[in-house]
């Protein structure tokens, strides 16, 4: 689990671990809304044993939510069930998002 509270604050982490059956996560731009749900999302399914169709995510914009997709699709083990999406760049803005994240890693000062 503690991978998956990695990088998180402590209000990031009180949502994640939060046992209340719904969570609100309402924050400003940049402040890590996404990644979050995203974390949220993997506790309650690899820690909790929570089914992912019994899951609910919902987000203010098509963006937003096309962005947690691509993202959940990136962390899930079984890749190659969803490279057809992955890779059209028309479906999918994945491999921006993982270049991005890889971009940002090397950055100096991060802490990821």
């Amino acid at each position: 689990m503690s991978d998956i509270l990695e990088g998180l604050n402590e209000k990031q982490r009180e949502a994640v671990l939060s046992e209340h059956p719904r969570t609100l996560v309402l924050a400003g731009a940049g402040a890590g809304k996404t990644a979050t749900i995203i974390k949220k999302i993997q506790y309650l399914i690899f820690e909790k044993g929570v089914r992912s169709s019994k899951i609910l995510a919902i987000t203010f914009t098509k963006d937003a939510a096309n962005e947690m997709i691509d993202r959940l699709i990136m962390l899930t083990p079984e890749k190659e069930d969803y490279q057809v999406i992955f890779n059209d760049k028309k479906l999918s803005k994945a491999p921006e998002i993982s270049k991005e994240m890889n971009s940002r890693k090397n950055m100096p000062g991060s802490t990821r």
